[in-house]
C-alpha cells in the first residue's frame, strides 16, 4: 500500500486548483461549459416533449376500438342475413 505524505497531497491540490482557475479564465472552456449546459438543457426538454407525444398517442389510439366495430358490425350484418336466409323477420 502506498502512502503519501501530506506535503504531497497538498501540493497535489493546489496544483489541481491553478489548473482550475487556467480553465476558468480560457474562453473557450467558457463556452465549452455553457454549451454543455445548454445541451444537457435540451436533451431534458427533448425527453420531456416524448414522453408527452408518447402519452397523447396513447390517448388518441382509436385502433383497437375500430376493430371492435368492424367486428361487432360484421358479427351483425352475418346475423341478419342469417335471420333473412331462414325467413325470419329483421
Amino acid at each position: 500500500m502506498e502512502t503519501s505524505s501530506p506535503c504531497v497531497h497538498h501540493f497535489d491540490i493546489l496544483i489541481a486548483s491553478l489548473f482550475q482557475k487556467q480553465l476558468n479564465e480560457n474562453e473557450t472552456y467558457a463556452q465549452l461549459s455553457n454549451l454543455e449546459r445548454k445541451l444537457a438543457q435540451l436533451e431534458q426538454n427533448n425527453f420531456a416533449i416524448q414522453e408527452f407525444i408518447a402519452s397523447k398517442k396513447s390517448e388518441t389510439n382509436y385502433e383497437p376500438l375500430k376493430e371492435k366495430v368492424y367486428k361487432l358490425s360484421q358479427d351483425y350484418n352475418n346475423a341478419i342475413k342469417d335471420n333473412i336466409r331462414k325467413g325470419g323477420v329483421v
